[in-house]
């Protein structure tokens, strides 16, 4: 079944030593290493888009709502934030809803998209890395994330080297992803060019397309981003799929407190 939901003739996952394939792997690490952020567009196919949208559509009532404020270095507990500018330490709003991963059927599609170990392969080869592990986090293995209109994601770095998600369904107006692209690396943090951002006064973000299928990989730890706030009457739709090159990932009971309300 799990093929049936991809667009196979366009990224042809199940033959991984195909020439197909080692294109896309070769234009994933020039994408990554000079942008962060590789997409693959009409990677579900309409069909499959659609029912998955479908089920999506079933589970919001059982969403939860997390709501805070923020900033950019609030997740980063061992960071001293008293040494930062007043604008590296401006709060900002987050807003959305959440579906863990427990609270899908059994017989959902994206589940079973997720547990495919062709999927995980394929993945592990865009990417680059020898093996990958599905997170063993009975929430936040596989997520949904939500927004609707007035939600928001703040200016983040990610604490996980790299994230996959499928865009499902794109907000009428607003819901943007917009990114630095690289903006951090291990030889310090550029302060001066993250306050740009955050002042909106820096030429160095861009925004990454976010239409319904498309399958992203992208490199958060890295990268400064954020989703603008949604308008319009539809809600932002995106699966966020865990894989880390370490076996057992499980995410921290506070974020799974925060995320999902529980633990």
């Amino acid at each position: 079944m799990s093929i049936a939901l991809i667009n196979d003739i366009k990224y042809p996952i199940t033959q991984l030593n195909s020439e197909r394939i080692q294109k896309l792997r070769d234009d994933a690490r020039s994408s990554l290493a000079h942008t962060g952020v590789f997409i693959l567009p009409n990677f579900l196919t309409p069909t499959a888009t659609q029912s998955i949208v479908s089920e999506a559509n079933k589970l919001l009532p059982q969403a939860h709502h997390m709501e805070s404020v923020s900033s950019v270095y609030t997740s980063y507990q061992s960071k001293d934030q008293s040494s930062l500018s007043d604008t590296l330490q401006m709060l900002m709003r987050t807003s959305l809803h959440a579906i863990a991963y427990d609270q899908f059927l059994e017989s959902s599609f994206l589940k079973e998209l997720y547990e495919w170990e062709q999927l995980m392969n394929f993945i592990a080869i865009i990417l680059g890395k020898d093996q990958i592990y599905r997170y063993k986090d009975e929430l936040g293995a596989l997520n949904l994330s939500i927004m609707y209109p007035g939600d928001e994601l703040a200016w983040h770095f990610d604490e996980v080297d790299f994230a996959v998600s499928i865009s499902l369904q794109s907000s009428e107006s607003g819901g943007e992803f917009e990114c630095a692209p690289l903006i951090r690396s291990g030889d310090g943090e550029e302060y001066n060019s993250i306050a740009d951002i955050l002042l909106d006064k820096s030429e160095q973000v861009t925004t990454v397309p976010m239409i319904s299928g498309t399958l992203m990989l992208f490199e958060g730890r890295s990268s400064l981003h954020r989703v603008t706030r949604v308008t319009g009457s539809t809600p932002r739709i995106v699966a966020l799929l865990g894989y880390d090159t370490k076996p057992n990932t499980v995410t921290s009971k506070q974020l799974r407190m925060a995320r999902y309300g529980r633990s």
